[in-house]
């Protein structure tokens, strides 16, 4: 929390400042119909619905008992501790069969319920302001730890910006988060209400201005940074903010619109005339494009490739051409423009063996397959344990390996995604780049077997309506928007851990002992699978 609360211009305490005109001014901002039938503001008493998929709040897994819990398909705690009890003669028919008694279902209605009476004014008008503001961000509403985190309140607590590093640090990890959730909202909140401009800077917070995090990324990020401060032209530098202020694209495309920016602005230092503006013309644009053309991979020490090339190289076009159209260049000569006669990036390798340098060699996927038993992870929830998460990766995987389709197209299959033509196996998938939806590929009985097997182990694990036509399910609940799991969820976490998990990772290449040289696994990646 020390983190968010550093972002708070000046002061972090409500010492600072007028505390009655920031409560008065949050309380302007409140929905007083917010959760109906859920939330009482005459008496303060938040009780969760189980018809409100943006409430942690479920029925008791056994048919017989009406106990609210926080997660879905699982045990109240007194059916689960007559469950344990009476494990060794339990015949999977627990949740059908067990008639639980009247006393403890009372006592698990607090699971779902938490109050705000007994906090002050302020705090109680922050914590529903920050609610409220999460709740359009699509974030469910986790009733206990609302109330567990109240109930760990200081006494007398003026404002949560009272609140210091040692408080976040006595909790555990998931409150600590819901704390930190709610800061992130009122640490804005407040940027607003004192007229700072979060993107006066040359680095800005994501968290306060507000941009959505990417495409297919509808919700506000809230966590990181976008840097200006490579772009060395005072002028560019302006020009970048101002259009991130105007057209306010999604984080993901004004990091690379910065990033597109920033190789434009060295090969601008290198002209005599980079920090006049007015004085560019074509032969300024040739040299930024030359920039491009031998632009460094600060991660790899090595040139991008060629179609990441173009790819910045369309990132700069599309923001000078909407740069123009705002406005703000009318200080820079019309010539220093890109032209397609003189400004290509053209390929200085054939296709084909531009992707079999990014391809993972054979003798590393076998490795890979060797080792597929350590993919997963430990995370078990809503009636799914950990090996049901690490069979869902280990077909993700086979299908990516086996198909050759691209990641986010893996992701997206559906449920049914294999037929069968004249007894050979064929799957149906979407081709998002080309827009052709349905089509059909043949594949190996052996990927088949694998894909229906893990169907069959997903048709009798619980998932949320949502997700039910997907082959690959959301993991958790976080945002009830999003159906099936993210290829980007699976890249950066599941086959990166992954990677880095397995014992030994060896090359073809030998060391001055003969031995085999261990392969770079930053080098691994999942669409290097596409073009194995």
């Amino acid at each position: 929390m020390s983190a968010v609360l550093a972002a708070v211009p000046q002061q972090a305490s409500a010492d600072a400042w007028d505390l009655p005109l920031w409560g008065e001014w949050l309380n302007g901002r409140l929905d007083p119909h917010w959760r109906a039938g859920e939330w009482d503001a005459e008496t303060n008493v938040f009780t969760g619905s189980v018809d409100n998929p943006f409430t942690a709040a479920h029925v008791c897994r056994v048919v017989r008992c009406t106990a609210k819990v926080e997660s879905f398909n699982s045990y109240c705690s007194a059916c689960d501790h007559h469950r344990l009890k009476r494990k060794e003669q339990d015949r999977g028919d627990f949740a059908e069969t067990h008639q639980p008694g009247l006393r403890h279902v009372s006592k698990e209605i607090g699971q779902t319920r938490f109050t705000l009476a007994p906090l002050s004014s302020t705090v109680r008008t922050e914590i529903l302001y920050a609610l409220q503001q999460r709740d359009q961000l699509d974030v469910i509403l986790v009733p206990a730890r609302v109330r567990y985190l109240t109930a760990k309140l200081p006494t007398g607590l003026r404002s949560l910006f009272d609140l210091g590093p040692e408080f976040s640090a006595s909790l555990d990890k998931l409150r600590s988060a819901t704390l930190r959730g709610l800061m992130d909202q009122l640490v804005r909140a407040r940027t607003e209400h004192e007229g700072s401009d979060p993107t006066s800077g040359d680095i800005w917070d994501c968290h306060l201005v507000g941009l959505l995090a990417g495409k297919g990324r509808e919700y506000r990020a809230t966590t990181g940074t976008i840097d200006f401060t490579g772009l060395r032209q005072t002028w560019l530098r302006e020009v970048a903010k101002e259009y991130g202020r105007q057209v306010r694209p999604t984080v993901l495309e004004l990091r690379f619109t910065v990033q597109a920016a920033s190789i434009a602005s060295t090969g601008l230092a290198s002209r005599p005339w980079g920090d006049t503006p007015g004085k560019l013309q074509l032969a300024d644009m040739s040299t930024v494009v030359d920039a491009f053309r031998t632009a460094i991979n600060p991660r790899t020490g090595r040139p991008y490739g060629d179609s990441h090339c173009k790819a910045l190289l369309g990132h700069w076009r599309r923001f000078l051409d909407r740069a123009r159209l705002l406005g703000l260049m009318d200080q820079v000569p019309g010539t220093f423009a890109l032209s397609p006669a003189f400004h290509q990036i053209g390929r200085t390798r054939e296709d084909s063996e531009d992707e079999l340098g990014r391809a993972i060699p054979e003798h590393v996927i076998a490795q890979l397959d060797e080792y597929l038993h350590l993919i997963g992870t430990s995370y078990e929830r809503g009636g799914w344990t950990s090996g049901d998460y690490a069979q869902m990766y280990a077909a993700y995987y086979r299908i990516v390996r086996d198909t050759g389709r691209r990641p986010e197209e893996a992701a997206r299959l559906r449920r049914g995604c294999v037929q069968r033509v004249d007894g050979k196996p064929t799957l149906i998938y979407d081709n998002l780049k080309r827009r052709r939806y349905g089509r059909r590929l043949p594949i190996t009985e052996a990927t088949a077997r694998h894909i229906e097997a893990w169907e069959k182990t997903l048709s009798g694990l619980p998932v949320r309506d949502l997700a039910k036509e997907w082959l690959f399910p959301a993991p958790g609940q976080n945002r009830t928007r999003r159906g099936h799991m993210s290829a980007h969820h699976f890249s950066a976490k599941i086959f990166r851990t992954w990677v880095n998990r397995i014992p030994a990772l060896l090359g073809e290449e030998l060391d001055d002992q003969g031995s085999p040289v261990p392969l770079d696994r930053s080098e691994i990646i999942v669409y290097g699978l596409r073009h194995a």
